[in-house]
């Protein structure tokens, strides 16, 4: 079934209402809520991604599954543009160096500096010894309130845990507020990024899903075409 969630928003109160103020039409946040399964997210983010964020004081991954290949949904990934309508970006500007997002500058309003990312790896294609067909993209977070890592991470569906799309998609972001590991204003803020970010997260992989698994569709229905112009599929 092809997801339906919304088209462009424009403008800063269409954002607003749009990614802020309304819930997802689908949950996105993976729930981390004792130390034991952080515990166990922060072995399978070392092992997965090679990358170590057990000191980090947040740890906060969102999760989607989308109904297409997942060559499909790297591949947009990789070509990621932030006015194609699954990112506020009148509310968050995102500023590429390049046309691979190895360096982005978001800035709220389009002014004020929120946070930079940097790539520091990119894998575009399984491992060797993958068995999930994954690809992923990880970005040090700085120059802002995030100091830590920022990572997409894109699988084959794993049956042994139920998962109905071929693929899923993860949000993964570890850091310390202003780079401080006992910043006193952590429990504070904290709940609050929360809601903010999942709420955001939520919408921008919600519109992610829509445009991969409607992308697809229209991909998929022009080779159909195509095939039967050719004589190479009957209609049945």
């Amino acid at each position: 079934m092809i997801a339906t969630e919304v088209a462009h928003t424009q403008g800063l109160w269409a954002d607003i209402t749009g990614y802020v103020l309304r819930r997802p039409a689908r949950p996105t946040r993976v729930p981390i809520v004792t130390v034991a399964l952080r515990e166990d997210y922060e072995d399978r983010i070392l092992q997965r991604l090679g990358i170590r964020v057990h000191d980090y004081s947040v740890l906060n991954v969102n999760r989607i599954g989308i109904d297409a290949p997942t060559t499909f949904v790297w591949d947009a990934v990789a070509n990621w543009r932030p006015d194609e309508g699954y990112w506020p970006n009148t509310l968050a500007r995102a500023e590429f160096s390049s046309s691979l997002p190895r360096s982005v500058q978001v800035r709220l309003f389009g002014a004020i500096p929120m946070f930079q990312l940097d790539m520091l790896r990119y894998q575009d294609t399984p491992g060797l010894t993958e068995v999930d067909n994954a690809r992923y993209l990880i970005h040090r977070c700085s120059g802002g309130y995030p100091m830590g890592v920022f990572s997409i991470y894109v699988r084959s569906r794993i049956e042994a845990e139920d998962e109905a799309e071929p693929t899923q998609l993860f949000f993964v972001i570890s850091f310390d507020f202003f780079g401080r590991k006992n910043w006193l204003g952590t429990k504070l803020v904290r709940p609050f990024w929360e809601e903010i970010h999942n709420r955001v997260t939520g919408h921008t992989l919600n519109r992610f899903k829509a445009h991969c698994e409607s992308g697809f569709a229209a991909v998929r229905t022009g080779a159909h075409r195509d095939l039967l112009k050719t004589g190479s599929l009957q209609k049945s």
